[in-house]
């Protein structure tokens, strides 16, 4: 990828990354039932679009799987990537990650 695609793909996680988080903490701290579950509606749904276009992108899934090559570690990673408390782990350090490759 040319730097160019590096910096809108990072531009394109970072704003996953803030509609997870702030949905997130709408699912955690919300006062009322139905607000809690669209947020972890969203949740879901922004978690799946993630994935997806991580999946789409090799160069990608390599920095988020970290030198991982089996298919047995990769579905692990993944699977964890699909859980809320893993993802933002893993998306803060994929950032971060990608960050520092564009410098």
């Amino acid at each position: 990828m040319s730097k160019s695609q590096w910096e809108s793909t990072l531009k394109w996680l970072e704003k996953k990354y803030s509609e997870f988080s702030l949905e997130y903490s709408k699912s955690k701290n919300s006062k009322t039932k139905g607000e809690r579950t669209n947020a972890a509606s969203n949740v879901r749904i922004t978690i799946e679009q993630t994935k997806k276009f991580v999946r789409q992108n090799e160069e990608i899934f390599e920095i988020l799987s970290d030198g991982a090559t089996s298919d047995y570690e990769r579905a692990i990673i993944m699977d964890e990537f699909s859980s809320p408390r893993y993802f933002d782990k893993d998306m803060n350090s994929l950032i971060s990650e990608m960050r520092r490759k564009i410098q």
